[in-house]
């Protein structure tokens, strides 16, 4: 995911679709392990917080508007 990002070719939309993918793929892999609830707590709570300041109202907008997505 990080070499597509990092691509030229990639467009402001792409970033948050491919985000929400990582959050939701994330998501499924952490009702899987091991971790403590209170641990599962925090590690999403991290993980929101990275995609929050990484996924701007920009990337929103070119979201909503390409007609891909």
């Amino acid at each position: 995911m990080i070499t597509f990002l990092e691509n030229t070719h990639a467009a402001l939309s792409d970033v948050r679709h491919k985000l929400h993918s990582l959050k939701e793929h994330f998501y499924r892999a952490l009702l899987k392990s091991q971790f403590l609830r209170e641990e599962e707590k925090h590690t999403a709570a991290a993980l929101l917080k990275k995609i929050d300041m990484a996924c701007t109202d920009t990337h929103n907008a070119a979201y909503l508007l390409d007609p891909r997505y």
